[in-house]
């Protein structure tokens, strides 16, 4: 599983958000932040010019349940803590919260979170205005180090504004963080949508092409991934969830040397690629929230969370199976699958088993939904964990060069790293992190510099040991 948004490099104030530089005005920035946190909220409204409303609860009834949609648009992050290099392409950031007007105020939450307060109101023609002290898209929440530099303190804000009757909403998040006597800080742009809704089940309201989510017989060579990703977003888009439009699935099996029975699920967006396959991957890896084999509801936070974050997927076939199975036995106390994942099973993973009769096999994800760069840094990290999967001495391998030749602080810091998402108790998983995020493509923006050093050695002492060809892209430098 490999979290797509959550992702922290070192830049700046110690983030790179989502591959943006430093912009040429350091001071100046900085200054608008600081504006920006001390300002009430009109005045925020006003002098970043968003939609400037009178919130007055009289008119027009808008006493509903709404689902806000956010996605990241321009950003620029500088100021003089130490500076490195940003990664080179943009990657989209989407954040999902929902809002429960009482009156002419909205109480809402964070899906994910309901401990992060959302305050809000709205006027009498629909017009409405959110602010939380705090980033709602987690870009720049929780920055501790930057290389030798200790950050002090990091204030953030997120303010929106538009209307519940249209897509326009637009919101600002500023942060300034502060290491003695150096600032740094981050302005980003968000869009921000909005639908009526009045529950949390993915499986409601949605229309369903019966080929949306398919087996496709022509393998797949993974250094043809742009073919691919091509393919499927000219598929016309095959599902419509809650007025969300949701593309088509094709799943291929890979043919490429040493990636035994693995198949590759390309999904043309996020949503859909996690309306599949979160559950299951909950149910073979566990979380931050609860250990592996459990089978997690709609409702439960780790869907709401990772639904909206995740940019790739692995799990071994018997686990699926098995996720199938108990889903089925336990639908009176989970209700039905998805019709996202019923298709899935029907489609894809029956035919599969046949296909195996009865042999391994494991099942990768990713969406095509981002540049190429970005994409060939997920299949080359989920592709390692099939590896990683379907080979024993790859597992030994991996464990041994663990234990003997990561230091314990590298091995702290990483855990740390990935204890946001992961079950960190469970070191087959991290292990298998481990080997993921250090081989991957585009393993040079790790947030934590120091893991970067073990990925040449890591690759060819897996190699050497386990006599195989761990996958890597031909530019990989």
């Amino acid at each position: 599983m490999l979290r797509q948004k959550g992702k922290r490099s070192l830049l700046c104030l110690g983030v790179v958000l989502m591959g943006f530089g430093c912009s040429n005005d350091s001071k100046q920035l900085v200054q608008n932040a600081e504006q920006a946190l001390k300002e009430d909220v009109d005045g925020f409204i006003a002098r970043h010019k968003l939609t400037a409303i009178s919130c007055d609860g009289e008119g027009k009834d808008f006493s509903k349940s709404y689902l806000f949609r956010l996605s990241a648009g321009k950003a620029s992050c500088d100021g003089n803590l130490k500076e490195g290099e940003g990664s080179k392409d943009w990657l989209p950031y989407e954040r999902t919260f929902r809002c429960e007007q009482n009156g002419n105020h909205f109480n809402c939450h964070l899906k994910a979170d309901s401990t992060q307060k959302i305050t809000g109101c709205v006027g009498r023609d629909g017009g409405f205005k959110l602010s939380a002290a705090h980033d709602l898209g987690f870009l720049s929440a929780g920055i501790v180090t930057n290389g030798n530099v200790k950050i002090d303190k990091t204030d953030e804000r997120t303010i929106f504004a538009g209307h519940l009757d249209d897509d326009d909403g637009r919101g600002r998040f500023v942060s300034v963080s502060y290491a003695g006597p150096l600032k740094a800080a981050c302005i980003i742009d968000w869009k921000l949508e909005v639908s009526e809704t009045k529950d949390d089940d993915f499986g409601d309201n949605v229309e369903i092409d019966l080929d949306a989510i398919r087996l496709v017989d022509e393998p797949i060579d993974l250094y043809q991934i742009a073919s691919f990703k091509q393919a499927i977003l000219s598929r016309p888009e095959a599902l419509s969830d809650k007025g969300k439009t949701v593309g088509a699935t094709d799943c291929r099996k890979v043919n490429n040397i040493d990636v035994e029975n693995t198949y590759l699920c390309l999904s043309a967006d996020m949503l859909n690629q996690n309306i599949i396959f979160t559950r299951a991957s909950v149910f073979s890896e566990g979380t931050k929230y609860q250990p592996s084999g459990k089978i997690i509801s709609f409702n439960d936070r780790s869907f709401e969370e990772f639904v909206t974050q995740i940019g790739g997927h692995d799990i071994p076939g018997k686990v699926l199976l098995e996720f199938f199975r108990q889903a089925e036995a336990k639908k009176a106390e989970l209700g039905d699958l998805a019709p996202h994942e019923t298709l899935f099973k029907i489609n894809v993973l029956s035919n599969i088993e046949e296909v195996q009769s009865g042999e391994d096999f494991v099942v990768i994800t990713a969406h095509a939904n981002v540049p190429i760069s970005q994409l060939k840094g997920v299949i080359s990290h989920e592709t390692l964990h099939a590896q990683y999967f379907q080979n024993l001495d790859v597992q030994d391998a991996a464990k041994t060069f663990w234990e003997k030749n990561v230091t314990s602080t590298d091995q702290r810091d990483f855990l740390k790293l990935l204890s946001h998402m992961y079950d960190t108790n469970n070191l087959f998983v991290m292990v298998n992190e481990f080997l993921a995020y250090v081989g991957q493509f585009g393993y040079e923006e790790l947030p934590l510099s120091n893991m970067r050093g073990y990925h040449e050695n890591l690759i060819r002492y897996i190699e050497t040991q386990a006599n195989i060809d761990l996958f890597e892209y031909e530019d990989q430098n």
